[in-house]
């Protein structure tokens, strides 16, 4: 049995967040699934901080966050279920809360002079997207064939980062057609050349593999931002145990384990965080994530899934 640690520490998309849209039985299409609220809520009963930590941007985290909280404890208020320290955008960005008003604000870690890059860089990408002939806005990005490579899409600026990019690449997960990392490798070659040529310094591209692009400040990352929070007192990773996938939760990963902290890889997550991991789940993304609530705190977590049911809360 392994010893429980006060807090828990989530990646959002495909530990978490599921990767495809489910169905539940009020007929709303969810990346979500109830066993995953009701992991939610077991760790909230059993009294833990909850943080995140994810790639995403906060107009992708907070309406899950918002989602996740309604269902499962009838309001939007997702600061009482996800009381801790929330990390975005890879770490460029950390939510903080204001102890006396309880209002929320996202500072930006990065430096100044990648916000002036961004601001250059995302002028390009809006006179260098061609209208394309699939229609839903998807269009051709400059000197990319999309029949080889693939459509993009600029999203609006309230759909973007607070310090990255994202750029949306019309494609499925490469770990469901792994052909599809040669197509969205042409994209990012071509993001890569104009950051080149509008000498930008301060950014990168980072390829999430899911039908994104980001372009995000060099030298930030989760390990590296949570990190230092540690240092300062912020967080506590001897105390933390991290629930992850991905190749991009490799480095936080080794960083906790370092601090004695645990590393719970749900099924689907890359080789070397199974090779770190305290918990290996046998079940993928959200339900993985269960199942290591489950193993912690039975009890909690079967009275939750209960009550979720009993509500009619479930997936068709």
């Amino acid at each position: 049995m392994i010893e429980a640690r006060s807090t828990i520490k989530v990646d959002l998309d495909n530990s978490t967040k599921e990767g495809n849209y489910r169905q539940w039985t009020d007929g709303v299409k969810r990346k979500l699934v109830p066993e995953a609220v009701a992991g939610f809520l077991a760790l909230h009963s059993a009294g833990l901080q909850i943080d995140i930590a994810t790639e995403q941007t906060p107009t992708e985290v907070l309406p899950f966050l918002k989602m996740v909280t309604q269902i499962g404890l009838g309001h939007e208020n997702y600061g009482e279920l996800f009381n801790g320290v929330l990390v975005a955008e890879g770490g460029s960005v950390v939510q903080r809360r204001n102890c006396h008003t309880g209002e929320s604000m996202w500072q930006v870690v990065a430096p100044k002079e990648s916000q002036v890059e961004r601001a250059r860089v995302l002028d390009w990408l809006s006179h260098s997207i061609a209208s394309g002939d699939i229609g839903d806005n998807w269009g051709v990005l400059d000197s990319v064939d999309p029949q080889e490579g693939t459509y993009v899409k600029l999203p609006t600026e309230d759909k973007q980062g607070v310090a990255s990019i994202s750029l949306w690449e019309k494609g499925p997960l490469i770990t469901q057609q792994p052909e599809y990392l040669a197509k969205y490798a042409l994209v990012e070659r071509r993001i890569q050349q104009a950051l080149q040529d509008l000498n930008v310094t301060h950014l990168m591209t980072y390829e999430a593999g899911n039908g994104t692009l980001r372009i995000v400040p060099k030298g930030i990352n989760k390990a590296k931002t949570l990190g230092l929070l540690h240092a300062f007192g912020a967080v506590d990773l001897s105390s933390t145990q991290y629930v992850c996938d991905g190749p991009n939760d490799v480095a936080l990963a080794r960083k906790i384990v370092g601090y004695n902290g645990l590393v719970v890889a749900v099924s689907n997550a890359v080789s070397e965080l199974h090779d770190l991991a305290a918990f290996s789940a046998t079940q993928p993304e959200g339900l993985g994530f269960a199942e290591f609530v489950h193993h912690l705190y039975p009890d909690l977590y079967t009275d939750h899934l209960q009550s979720l049911k009993d509500r009619g809360a479930w997936i068709q």
